[in-house]
Formats: C-alpha cells, structure tokens, sequence
C-alpha cells in the first residue's frame, strides 16, 4: 500500500489489496451516495405535499357560506361519490 507524503497528494498509483476493498471503494460507495440522494429528494417531496395539503383551499364555497371543511373529509366524501357514481353507471340500464 501506497503512503501520501502530503495531505494534498493524490494517490493514483495505490493498488487495491483485495476484491472486497475495490468493490467497497469503487461500487458500494458509490451505490449509497446514489440511495441516499433518492430518499432525501423523496423526503423532501413527502414534506412539500404535507405543507401543500394542510394549507389547502378544499372547499370552494368556505368564505361565502363562512364554513371550512378539512381536506380529509372533503377528500373522503369526493371519493364515496366517485365509487357510489361508478356503480350507478355500471348498474343503471341505458336507454336509447
């Protein structure tokens, strides 16, 4: 194995003692910088939408009628009328 004289000293010529050291050095390393980018670029994105969803403006209607609904709710019952329409459209015979 090679020794730097200085600190600032580039060690091209080292050699690698073992497979298990270059894999580590030119593979794993390499793989993890990679992993932990991703998830940070996904915790980032899991974060902005939480933010998003909490200062959402769900209800159209709330500072006419002076009512606010949670974006839960209105979600939930949009998606009920969603199903409860797709299975009226399924169901309910077509008349020509």
């Amino acid at each position: 194995m090679v020794t730097k004289s200085h600190f600032d000293e580039l060690a091209l010529d080292n050699r690698f003692d073992s497979d298990e050291e270059y894999f580590r050095v030119n593979v794993y390393l390499k793989v993890f910088d990679v992993i932990c980018v991703e998830l940070n670029h996904r915790f980032n994105g899991l974060y902005q939408r939480k933010e998003y969803v909490k200062y959402a403006k769900v209800f159209p209607f709330a500072d006419a009628l002076d009512f606010k609904i949670p974006s839960k709710w209105y979600r939930r019952a949009v998606g009920a009328l969603e199903i409860i329409c797709g299975i009226a459209m399924a169901f309910v015979p077509n008349r020509k």
